[in-house]
């Protein structure tokens, strides 16, 4: 009788023999990769036994195989095992995440994405990987540097809708191996705040590393939620050893409705602006989500990335999504004409909150000095277009 193997063995005999074959040339990419195959074993339903017996071979095929401590391949293998331990040890299997009787109002999920899926914003993708990836990744390098009161902060991200905040936030728990705790603060019921606060960071901790996303927080987190800002007060200032493995990132396109107790420094102390997409990002998000589409041999990229200066990643999405529809009613591809169209009847989403930021920072000077930073961001992009010319429809 032939046995077939089921899919979860095959991933397991395959990740054991790709691991073991590198035991000699280890290098960042291999790394890199092991982190990957490990999150595929937790997606397939491998037990966390079975991820530790999985990363005990490989440690021991490469102890026997380096004759001394200072081996540079036996030092790579040690920092594989080391930069896998969040996975191994921390994780419980998706299953477990999936049997959870989660409220309507918090999801969870170990993304299976890194900073690869998200297109452009380098500068921010640097400040992220800083603040919130290393801390799991890279904890030993990490405390050289910051100290343990600034391990306690958390982020907020804010920008203008439809940037990406939310999936770079998802890429970051893929980068870090930490699962994603999506909360939409919108939907948190009245009366039951503490409870929910509660709640949320249990499942924080019982499947720790993860990062803890709130969802337009300014929903929660402004003075007129009362119950929820002092929970998460209590939560923030009491973590203690524990916080090293929790990150909580409150996404908001209102930073300045947030309560400004929780603003300070070794709570949500620390800013990350995200900015709408550059040319050469507008070009590659055309690219991205024309790749599986049926397309003529007309289509300018540069000129869309042009056409959109104004334009969130969202905005180009619902703009390839909007020239779609008359090709596939008539069964041919889709035109430059189509994407100029779609084009010309889409409002930009961005250009209005710069200008509602900008009144809403001036509105008094504590604002001005809280929200310094952000207002030079906000400043220097709406001089830079009033002084750009529009590009011509024709």
């Amino acid at each position: 009788m032939v046995h077939v193997m089921s899919e979860h063995d095959q991933f397991l005999s395959l990740a054991r023999n790709f691991l073991l074959s590198y035991v000699n040339n280890l290098n960042a990419k291999d790394l890199e990769s092991g982190e990957s195959l490990a999150k595929r074993a937790l997606g397939l339903g491998a037990s966390p036994r079975e991820i530790k017996l999985l990363y005990l071979d490989v440690a021991q095929g490469l102890h026997d195989k380096s004759r001394s401590r200072g081996d540079k391949h036996y030092a790579a293998g040690l920092d594989f095992v080391r930069k896998t331990d969040y996975v191994k040890s921390a994780k419980s299997g998706l299953r477990e995440i999936v049997e959870e009787d989660l409220p309507p109002f918090v999801s969870i999920e170990q993304p299976d994405i890194d900073f690869s899926a998200v297109i452009g914003l380098e500068k921010v993708k640097r400040e992220i990987r800083r603040v919130v990836v290393d801390p799991f990744k890279n904890p030993e390098k990490w405390k050289k540097y910051f100290s343990s009161d600034e391990a306690k902060e958390g982020v907020i991200l804010t920008g203008p809708p439809g940037c990406g905040k939310t999936l770079l936030m998802r890429a970051a728990a893929g980068e870090g191996c930490a699962t994603f705790i999506y909360l939409k603060g919108e939907e948190v019921p009245q009366g039951k705040e503490a409870e929910s606060v509660e709640y949320v960071f249990n499942l924080a901790k019982k499947y720790s590393p993860s990062i803890v996303f709130i969802d337009e927080c300014q929903a929660v987190l402004n003075p007129r939620r009362t119950r929820f800002v002092t929970a998460m007060q209590k939560e923030l200032d009491g973590f203690g050893k524990i916080q090293e493995h929790i990150l909580v990132v409150g996404n908001t396109n209102k930073p300045w409705d947030i309560d400004t107790t929780l603003r300070r420094s070794g709570r949500l102390g620390t800013m990350v602006f995200v900015q709408p997409p550059g040319l050469e990002e507008r070009v590659e998000i055309f690219k991205q989500k024309l790749s599986q589409k049926p397309i003529s041999a007309d289509i300018n990229y540069n000129l869309l990335g042009e056409k959109t200066d104004s334009h969130s990643a969202s905005d180009i999405a619902d703009i390839c999504k909007q020239a779609s529809k008359v090709p596939y009613d008539q069964s041919r591809n889709i035109f430059m004409s189509d994407l100029e169209q779609a084009i010309s009847g889409r409002k930009s989403s961005v250009v209005e909150w710069f200008s509602i930021a900008k009144a809403q920072i001036e509105k008094s000077d504590d604002r001005k000095e809280v929200f310094s930073d952000l207002l030079a961001e906000v400043t220097r992009y709406l001089s830079a277009r009033s002084n750009k010319p529009e590009v011509a429809d024709g």
